[in-house]
């Protein structure tokens, strides 16, 4: 986590209030049913032509566990936002899918010893090679790019990731029937001061981008 939050930039500590707000249980659930389902539609604004939002689910067998699934969700932005959109939703599952089986090959796939660890290389890994193959692949990076936000569910476990501004949200709903949620994910923009020193500190500059 050291490492994560010192690539990141650090954690404000506004957002790391509500992530502390989140429960911590040692019980596992007893039963997990999942359901999912996606949406994808064009953006609001007077700059919005085009639908640039790709998602990703797979429910069951994903990294060939049969209470494993994978939900993604990339967000196009620039010119090419699409076609980096896109080329992530295609490649960043199946580079995700392949780690983890490869990686439940080796192990017992029912031991929980060193599995939190693992899973979270593995998907920081393949967030790199991602990131490392679309530039590779032609598609036009000058002013475009796409943010992706990944949730691996196992049972009863879920890991959370995220690059760029699309967020993941915790609804819960207790035995009163009120509900709440939290945020899972982190924003990455510039006006955030961890971010801003992050994209500064590593060689990055910051402009303002006015379509018209």
């Amino acid at each position: 986590m050291g490492k994560l939050k010192q690539r990141r930039g650090g954690l404000d500590s506004s957002f790391q209030a509500l992530q502390d707000a989140l429960e911590q249980s040692e019980k596992p659930l007893g039963h997990v049913n999942t359901r999912a389902a996606g949406l994808k539609h064009i953006g609001f604004g007077p700059f919005k032509r085009e639908n640039q939002d790709e998602f990703f689910i797979q429910v069951g067998e994903f990294g060939g566990q049969p209470s494993s699934n994978l939900f993604c969700v990339f967000d196009g932005h620039g010119s090419h936002g699409k076609d980096a959109a896109l080329y992530s939703r295609q490649i960043l599952p199946r580079l995700l899918d392949v780690e983890l089986a490869k990686y439940f090959q080796r192990i017992n796939a029912d031991s929980e010893e060193g599995l939190k660890g693992a899973v979270e290389m593995l998907i920081t890994e393949v967030f790199g090679d991602t990131e490392r193959s679309v530039v590779k692949s032609g598609v036009n990076l000058a002013s475009s790019g796409t943010t992706a936000s990944v949730a691996y569910q196992k049972g009863n476990r879920l890991w959370v990731a995220s690059a760029g501004d699309s967020r993941a949200i915790l609804c819960s709903r207790n035995m009163r029937e009120q509900c709440r949620a939290l945020p899972l994910t982190l924003d990455h923009r510039p006006r955030r001061t961890s971010e801003r020193e992050r994209c500064v500190g590593t060689s990055g500059c910051l402009t303002r981008w006015d379509e018209s």
